[in-house]
């Protein structure tokens, strides 16, 4: 995995399993209000990383996130959540 900055900007798109993203599948022209599930401008990639771990979602799509040059795929941003999940218990 890539050395992410969780300060980055990112980009959240939900898509069905076994689809892979394009780069106009993280365009946030095509940004739609919930219950759309793409594309989601967030200003921190923690922040699309946290919501793409912890939201219910009972649209049955994945998760992949770009920011910056790199794309995380969904298990990529299972890791990135763990890393984070124990950061924060490290800091308690």
């Amino acid at each position: 995995m890539p050395k992410l900055n969780m300060l980055a900007s990112a980009v959240l798109v939900w898509l069905p399993e076994g689809e892979q993203p394009t780069i106009d599948s993280f365009d946030v022209k095509n940004a739609k209000p919930p219950p759309v599930p793409n594309p989601e401008p967030w200003w921190y990639l923690e922040d699309a990383i946290v919501h793409a771990r912890e939201v219910v979602s009972d649209h049955g799509k994945l998760p992949w996130i770009k920011t910056g040059d790199s794309l995380l795929d969904p298990d990529q941003i299972i890791q990135a959540y763990a890393g984070l999940r124990a950061m924060k218990a490290f800091d308690k």
